[in-house]
């Protein structure tokens, strides 16, 4: 299964100017956990409702006054589309990370993340166990 069948297509970004209020209200409004940060139309980080967390108001930040660029992570650990389910749970372990912006040709054209991978292995270990229970003639 590769990244492209599983990533979600519609990525809420917004410009690298923006406060810290302006990506909360964007989560908000979008329901997301996360927000791309571009700058001169590319992706340069990306910031989580942790982040909001734990590097604005843990820290007693004002959120109007923080700019999106002093609490994104980066660089941006990217994958690409044809990537495998393997190779996105292994680089999320190696950088300790839950979601991975999808990038094909230098251009944004997804993202996936932890939910996706655990609803795509949830799905395949009910596939094997329907596969065991035929063999065993259970139904």
């Amino acid at each position: 299964m590769s990244v492209r069948t599983l990533m979600i297509k519609d990525v809420i970004f917004i410009s690298s100017v923006a406060s810290v209020k302006d990506v909360a209200d964007l989560m908000l409004e979008k329901s997301v956990g996360s927000i791309i940060i571009l700058e001169n139309h590319e992706p340069i980080g990306i910031v989580t409702e942790g982040d909001l967390v734990r590097l604005v108001l843990a820290q007693g930040k004002d959120p109007n006054n923080t700019n999106v660029k002093e609490i994104m992570s980066q660089p941006l650990i990217t994958i690409g589309p044809n990537a495998s389910v393997g190779e996105v749970g292994e680089t999320m372990a190696r950088h300790g990370i839950e979601r991975l912006p999808v990038i094909e040709d230098g251009k944004l054209i997804g993202i996936i993340a932890e939910q996706e991978l655990t609803q795509w292995h949830a799905k395949e270990f009910e596939k094997v166990k329907r596969k065991l229970n035929l063999l065993s003639g259970k139904n």
